[in-house]
């Protein structure tokens, strides 16, 4: 593989991923009564919960658990269809309260140029820059009861990626937060495998990012 293939290859991945982290953080007060798009549901018996051994190790190992998987779609096209799980160690209303605050986004990641979100609309546009590329999105977000944030791409790069982030109280001072996204697409110009599995490998790695940032936060939160 050529190294200009590579890096564009890396940086599809990282642009992608970032628009996944993008919408923990962008959600404000102007929220809509009805849904502005159509919603994604998260799976009723997701992979990790379905497997025993899977599950126990997100729970006493702090593991986090991604599965990116490529699906035929009618017409010719495909789907990305992304899961992932976790646990932070901090309360439900904590996290909830801290993906309001998407200014912390250049925090997070330095691959963020940045990020500007209108409450009245509830969309956030984020630019993204990494290997000398750059990825610009506009982003709705909606926020739904039982702690779901739905969010979709609707302008820009990898405009139709949309999903949900579901918030899940796990005891008094633990959380399990979950992904559920999908992407339809034609062509991704590059092969299936090494997205399945570039992405699963970037999503863990910005996940622990993202877990690490808020449990730090709640830490020098108590200390005050």
């Amino acid at each position: 593989m050529q190294r200009g293939q590579f890096i564009l290859k890396q940086s599809f991945l990282i642009f992608f991923t970032l628009a996944l982290v993008g919408s923990v953080f962008s959600i404000g007060w102007g929220q809509p009564k009805s849904p502005p798009f159509p919603l994604l549901s998260p799976p009723k018996a997701p992979f990790w919960r379905v497997k025993p051994k899977v599950y126990q190790k997100i729970l006493e190992n702090r593991s986090i658990v991604v599965s990116v998987k490529t699906q035929p779609l009618k017409g010719g096209l495909h789907q990305l269809y992304m899961q992932g799980a976790g646990i932070v160690s901090a309360p439900l209303k904590y996290c909830f309260a801290q993906a309001r605050q998407f200014e912390n986004l250049k925090k997070v990641s330095s691959y963020i140029v940045s990020a500007r979100f209108h409450s009245k609309s509830q969309r956030l546009y984020l630019h993204t820059k990494a290997y000398g590329f750059h990825a610009q999105m506009l982003m709705q977000i909606y926020v739904a009861p039982s702690a779901f944030i739905h969010w979709k791409v609707v302008a820009g790069s990898f405009t139709g990626l949309r999903g949900v982030f579901v918030f899940k109280s796990v005891g008094a001072e633990k959380t399990e937060l979950s992904l559920t996204a999908i992407y339809p697409y034609k062509t991704l110009k590059m092969p299936h495998f090494f997205v399945e599995f570039g992405l699963e490998v970037i999503l863990q790695k910005v996940a622990w990012k993202m877990r690490r940032f808020i449990e730090e936060r709640y830490k020098q939160s108590l200390r005050k």
